[in-house]
């Protein structure tokens, strides 16, 4: 696709946009109707222009505006001259009213909710045969709402998500740098990194670390949590659309918490159906722990997960212990 968009925008740049002098072309305002058949709700963007225009030291600007149901938003493509075999782009987006997006083009309303307004940038540079030579990317979301479309109370309220990308090629990386969320003094601050696969086709592995991790504020109880270790690794897979994580450990003074993905199997209610009902007999064995630290184990369908909190010693201070 890259090689296709750079064989295009070469062949602009020996000409106008159709072949000879002609170097602004565009569409305004015009309007978009758009009915979501899942949520029956209808959404008109209006005023939208499209224009296309060469820049006068070279290369191509393409700007795109619209009037949304909650707003204007604009979107900027700058592609730069030819330079030493390579070209300068420059795409940016401001005042995207993500709501509007979400809801007017997802299928899915009644699982997902967004309303954080978007404001992105992307710098790249691409030889005319279409190899990526540097990218960074930028994503900034306002203060808002995301998670449940139909249960209010099953969203989270953000101050702001920042993410950062950064392609290394000669590592075949995108470096993940910030990866931030916060709300009041709530804050989660990761980096990480993206494995970028030698065909698109196949799976992107990452992997997650920790920078700050603070639970505070009103919605905690005092004194605050400080997650001191954050690993989390998982993929993206392409042809399933899938992203899913594998592995995850979470510690801090208070306790910690382990994920790890296994090979599916079975669920027990799934078991039991099976076998007509019958249940096997077992039994269970609990004790009390000697130390100040207890672990509980929970299994489920394609997953093993450890929990481990820290307890106080529950004999009493100076006490001596009985063999």
């Amino acid at each position: 696709m890259l090689r296709s968009l750079a064989a295009l925008i070469n062949d602009m740049e020996r000409g106008g946009f159709d072949g000879g002098t002609l170097q602004d072309v565009g569409l305004k305002d015009g309007t978009l109707r758009v009915e979501n058949e899942s949520s029956g709700k209808v959404y008109v963007f209006q005023h939208i222009s499209i224009r296309l225009t060469q820049a006068e030291q070279g290369g191509r600007i393409l700007t795109f505006t619209f009037q949304g149901p909650s707003g204007p938003a604009t979107l900027t493509a700058t592609i730069g001259p030819e330079r030493e075999r390579a070209r300068d782009l420059r795409l940016e987006v401001r005042d995207v009213a993500t709501k509007d997006i979400v809801g007017a083009f997802t299928q899915d309303w009644r699982r997902f909710y967004m309303d954080l307004p978007l404001t992105a940038r992307m710098d790249a540079r691409i030889g005319v045969d279409g190899r990526v030579l540097s990218a960074s990317a930028r994503v900034d979301l306002g203060a808002g709402q995301i998670g449940n479309g139909e249960d209010a109370l099953e969203r989270f309220t953000l101050d702001f998500i920042r993410v950062g990308l950064t392609l290394d090629p000669a590592r075949r990386v995108i470096v993940v740098r910030p990866l931030e969320a916060a709300k009041n003094q709530n804050k989660v601050f990761l980096q990480g990194e993206i494995n970028v696969p030698a065909r698109a086709s196949e799976d992107w592995t990452y992997q997650l670390r920790q920078q700050e991790v603070v639970l505070a504020g009103p919605e905690m109880p005092d004194p605050a949590v400080v997650v001191e270790q954050v690993n989390v690794t998982g993929r993206y897979i392409p042809g399933a659309k899938r992203l899913t994580f594998e592995n995850g450990q979470l510690q801090s003074a208070v306790g910690s918490l382990s994920h790890r993905a296994t090979r599916p199997r079975l669920c027990a209610p799934e078991r039991h159906r099976r076998h007509g009902g019958r249940r096997q007999a077992g039994r269970e064995h609990a004790h009390r722990p000697d130390r100040a630290e207890a672990g509980t184990a929970a299994r489920g369908c394609g997953a093993h997960g450890t929990v481990r909190q820290r307890l106080p010693d529950p004999r009493p201070e100076g006490s001596a212990a009985h063999p």
